[in-house]
């Protein structure tokens, strides 16, 4: 994710809450209307939303995205002001790195 895509998103934090807190027909009418950026964060939380804790790496495998780019979204959208809580305490990667998790608060 390059810095001006970085920026858009931490911008538009504030106005996906308010797109979150809408009728789900309301969401579901106005979602094709939105920019990539908006879309691609949508999609994320959405999936953050239904598997609950879960790693980089799982949500990367859902939505067929490399694990840094979610890291890169998912810290946007914390410094956005979205309530999402990371943390390094569970499963262990092939690596042997500790697999950051997150989670919606």
């Amino acid at each position: 994710m390059n810095k001006k895509t970085r920026k858009t998103l931490v911008d538009i934090t504030p106005r996906l809450m308010e797109f979150r807190s809408l009728p789900q027909k309301t969401q579901e009418e106005l979602f094709p209307l939105l920019g990539a950026v908006a879309q691609s964060a949508l999609q994320l939380i959405d999936l953050l939303e239904s598997m609950g804790e879960t790693t980089y790496e799982e949500l990367a495998a859902q939505l067929g995205q490399n694990p840094q780019t979610i890291s890169q979204k998912l810290h946007a959208l914390i410094e956005g002001g979205y309530p999402i809580q990371l943390d390094e305490r569970t499963a262990i990667a092939k690596t042997g790195r500790l697999r950051r998790t997150a989670k919606l608060l």
